[in-house]
């Protein structure tokens, strides 16, 4: 008895019971509570509509981390795929892709800054909390570099033959200016590559050209077309670009415009003015620059789907990046909470 109470009346010495064996079991969960006041050997979890410090914790990870991942990887690389689509495919109409690009950098800033530092935070907790706006911006960039680099490398080559007019039959000896809107040439059996006249135009790396003459006594010194490539020759010599070397090979795919990256059509020039300096050709006004190839349909489709798989090589060499993100701010937020 105490202070008049009866030690048996748990009532009047604990009226809270339920708030006693919380406080009782903080820290240790479902364990047994030996206590005279409970029935023996008593389990003690979490009261009904009460959340413990340790559930509440482990809660607040879980949506930390969800979060966390939703904002630095999700977001993220769907803004790179979106970026890099835009470039790769639409290139052709900068606005749209530009326009992408300032959308999504505003998107960035608005959405992933943190907000006004309180007085206790650390500064590894507002990197954390900058990384959705950085990557978000990364991905940008990054979608903009890849895109621009399938777009040049692949798809405007891809765009060239699509868009350009076809041409069967045509003669080396045709005038260059008749075929100035051509996207893919079929020459006739009589022409060809000649492979006894090549230069190769040296410019950190090597422009080849070698003319396209007919077997015809029509043929003069004048050039209008002219096969090319790059680093598949030697100075005077060993022309081995697109399918050179190959009998039934007739087709010819006009080299693209120029691009940001890719600006190959001057040193093609300064190739074939050589050529007709060593070998007393004359170079045609508007002669026209193409890969001989044997297949200009298989070509155009090899474009597309190399423009695709670099697409989605980017798209998953930034998801491993962005990961490698989410995973270090998770282990610094776990480190913050210990």
């Amino acid at each position: 008895k105490t202070d008049g109470i009866p030690f048996w009346d748990e009532q009047a010495l604990c009226p809270g019971l339920g708030a006693c064996a919380v406080t009782m079991a903080r820290g240790q969960p479902e364990e047994e509570i030996n206590d005279p006041f409970l029935p023996r050997s008593t389990k003690l979890g979490r009261p009904a509509g009460a959340v413990g410090a340790y559930g509440l914790s482990r809660q607040l990870k879980s949506f930390s981390s969800s979060r966390l991942l939703w904002t630095v990887v999700v977001v993220p690389l769907a803004v790179f795929l979106v970026v890099s689509l835009f470039f790769t495919f639409l290139w052709q109409v900068p606005s749209l892709p530009i326009a992408v690009v300032l959308f999504c950098l505003g998107a960035g800033f608005y959405g992933g800054l943190p907000g006004k530092a309180s007085s206790g935070r650390r500064d590894t907790e507002d990197v954390v909390q900058c990384l959705p706006c950085i990557a978000c911006w990364a991905a940008v960039a990054l979608g903009a570099i890849s895109g621009l680099y399938a777009h040049e490398a692949y798809m405007s080559v891809y765009f060239t033959v699509a868009f350009g007019s076809e041409y069967e039959d045509v003669l080396g000896t045709s005038p260059a200016a008749a075929y100035a809107d051509a996207g893919e040439i079929q020459f006739a059996t009589t022409s060809g590559v000649d492979t006894d006249s090549v230069v190769g135009y040296m410019d950190k790396r090597t422009y080849c050209v070698a003319p396209i003459v007919d077997t015809s006594t029509e043929q003069t010194r004048r050039i209008s077309f002219w096969a090319v490539g790059v680093d598949c020759c030697g100075a005077r010599g060993d022309f081995e670009c697109g399918s050179a070397g190959e009998v039934k090979a007739h087709g010819g795919i006009r080299i693209p415009p120029d691009g940001v990256f890719d600006r190959p059509h001057d040193n093609f020039k300064k190739a074939a003015v050589q050529a007709a300096a060593v070998y007393d050709l004359v170079v045609d006004d508007d002669a026209v620059f193409v890969r001989w190839v044997a297949d200009t349909k298989s070509e155009r489709l090899a474009a597309f789907s190399s423009a695709a798989g670099v697409v989605a090589l980017g798209a998953a060499l930034f998801g491993l990046l962005v990961l490698t993100f989410a995973a270090i701010a998770a282990s610094t937020r776990s480190g913050q909470t210990a």
